[in-house]
């Protein structure tokens, strides 16, 4: 599988088990490393990006790191996630006026 790039994606949900699944082994045992790598449990990861549950800022800032992201690419993440979990339709849309 091709690794797409970051800005392709306006769902941080999407991109990561994109990125999971271009890792080596389809990326088996990903989210465990990065459940250590967060400090949480893989049950969380897992809520996370197959489930209902968001990531907090502080986790998405932490995940940027493990995925050795560049400042910009860091911001767009972050503000990716900020995006997803915004609960009305005027900061939905400010959000992505920033992310377009």
């Amino acid at each position: 599988m091709t690794r797409r790039s970051l800005y392709e994606f306006d769902d941080y949900k999407t991109y990561f088990n994109h990125w999971v699944e271009s890792q080596p082994k389809q990326g088996h045992g990903e989210y465990r490393r990065v459940a250590q790598a967060l400090k949480v449990s893989t049950t969380m990861i897992s809520q996370v990006f197959k489930g209902d549950k968001h990531l907090s800022l502080e986790m998405a800032c932490e995940l940027c790191d493990y995925l050795s992201f560049n400042d910009d690419e860091t911001e767009y993440f972050l503000l990716v996630v900020e995006f997803k979990k915004s609960g009305s339709y005027k900061l939905s849309n400010r959000l992505m006026k920033q992310i377009k």
